[in-house]
């Protein structure tokens, strides 16, 4: 636009003064164009000399650095000057996403029973961030709304836009699907609808259209989990195909942001009423039921009710595949048949990792699905720092410091690297610290599991 006024005015110059003038014009505008591409060079080269600083020297600090079992990369929230940037960098210690502040915000379902390191233990356990290999972020919305103005995308691991920012809410995904609330063109109606990886609609869950309120403004909804997503309405699944709930009594009802009366394990529908768990189909029919089978233990606990509170959300999907739920301290199965009982137990993939306690350790035993021992002597299996490893290389305490121990034995970091301390151990990138053996200070680090290369975190 401005090139354009500028061409104009010189033909406008060049009518009245003669065609000599414009010569003249032409040496005077000359000296402007070199001042206008020296300072884009400037900026230019101010821009990548700043993208060459570390992160402390760009004034940058890390509120929050996020480490992924699955994911080889590693995601920041930082602060400099009291304003939040993002960033994400891969395993070799690269930025696919450079701090920008342009992004405002991330979606993470802290209520997710999934944690960071692929392990489920009860409701209340943080999730990854990235599911399905995306991340849920915001950016600005320049158009006037009388909401938040945030528009919600989702990136993926190389720093790219798989689906545009373009929602006014969404839900991470999960087996591929996600629901987000979209914004139609008056900016003021939306839809609640489930779309794919590709950002392609599913179906539509409900409808808001200003002036115009039915029930579908009052719709709660919950995040999709095992292939079903959970509404006041009633069950969804990833066809869109509804299922009402009306044989469940409250199956409506939210308590702490969830709809904790039922679990769906496979096409049946398992809650407890009156004491007793029952199964029903996904259209309504009792399948069967069966009392809660007490252990001794529980029996000699002070009596009390069994109550929907007691399944555990949510179900691993790997135990709603094998029609298995968590049901207090035990796994049973849709058939009544308990799989497994004990007091503290972790689902990795398809194992069941159970811990029992003595007055100076803690011992792991594992199991598979079915709720048999594995005596396998290869396999390795320890718990430090809320970190389970199964059959994965992990860390042992040595003499004085931490080592890497692959799953048959060798050692991969050794304790002459002076590892003091490790978190994140799950993931293949882990923030730990080292001892620095000339001062003795503490020195924060990550490490790559894989290639065990070691950088420092003032070094980003």
């Amino acid at each position: 636009m401005k090139r354009k006024g500028l061409v104009l005015a010189s033909l406008s110059l060049a009518l009245v003064l003669i065609a000599g003038c414009a010569g003249k014009e032409e040496a005077v505008q000359q000296p402007v164009n070199d001042v206008q591409n020296v300072e884009a060079v400037e900026s230019t080269e101010e821009a990548a000399a700043e993208s060459e600083m570390r992160l402390v020297e760009q004034g940058f600090e890390i509120e929050y650095l996020y480490t992924f079992r699955n994911e080889d990369v590693i995601f920041f929230e930082l602060n400099r000057e009291g304003e939040a940037y993002f960033a994400m960098m891969d395993s070799n210690y690269d930025w696919v996403l450079k701090p920008t502040n342009e992004i405002k915000d991330v979606e993470y379902d802290r209520s997710f029973s999934q944690t960071d390191y692929g392990l489920v233990i009860y409701e209340g356990e943080d999730a990854s961030i990235f599911q399905d290999g995306l991340i849920a972020l915001a950016v600005q919305d320049d158009r006037p709304r009388e909401d938040d103005g945030l528009l919600w995308g989702f990136m993926n691991t190389k720093g790219e836009w798989a689906i545009k920012p373009q929602y006014r809410s969404v839900k991470q995904f999960s087996d591929g699907v996600a629901v987000v609330e979209t914004i139609e063109d008056d900016l003021q109606n939306s839809r609640t609808i489930a779309i794919d990886i590709e950002g392609k609609e599913r179906f539509e869950i409900s409808k808001h259209v200003t002036g115009n309120e039915t029930d579908d403004d009052s719709v709660l909804v919950d995040s999709f989990k095992n292939g079903y997503l959970k509404t006041s309405k009633g069950v969804f699944n990833k066809d869109g195909q509804l299922f009402s709930m009306d044989f469940i009594p409250g199956f409506n009802e939210i308590e702490d942001g969830f709809f904790k009366n039922y679990e769906v394990i496979g096409d049946q529908v398992v809650t407890i009423v009156d004491n007793k768990i029952k199964v029903f189909s996904l259209q309504g029919k009792l399948v069967r039921e069966f009392a809660y089978p007490m252990s001794e233990e529980e029996i000699n606990e002070e009596t009390r009710d069994l109550s929907s509170s007691d399944l555990k959300l949510y179900t691993p999907k790997a135990l709603a595949e094998s029609n298995q739920f968590i049901v207090s301290s035990k796994i049973m199965n849709v058939d009544g048949e308990v799989i497994f009982a004990g007091g503290g137990f972790l689902i990795q993939d398809d194992i069941i990792a159970s811990i029992s306690f003595s007055e100076e350790d803690a011992a792991w035993s594992f199991y598979d699905l079915e709720g048999n021992p594995i005596k396998d002597n290869n396999v390795v299996g320890i718990q430090l720092e809320q970190s389970l490893y199964y059959n994965e290389p992990h860390w042992e305490m040595g003499n004085e410091y931490y080592k890497l121990i692959s799953p048959n034995g060798e050692e991969l970091i050794g304790e002459d690297r002076k590892v003091s301390s490790v978190s994140g151990m799950g993931e293949q990138i882990v923030e730990a610290s080292v001892t620095d053996p000339s001062t003795l200070d503490e020195i924060d680090v990550l490490i790559n599991t894989k290639t065990i290369e070691f950088i420092k975190v003032v070094d980003l």
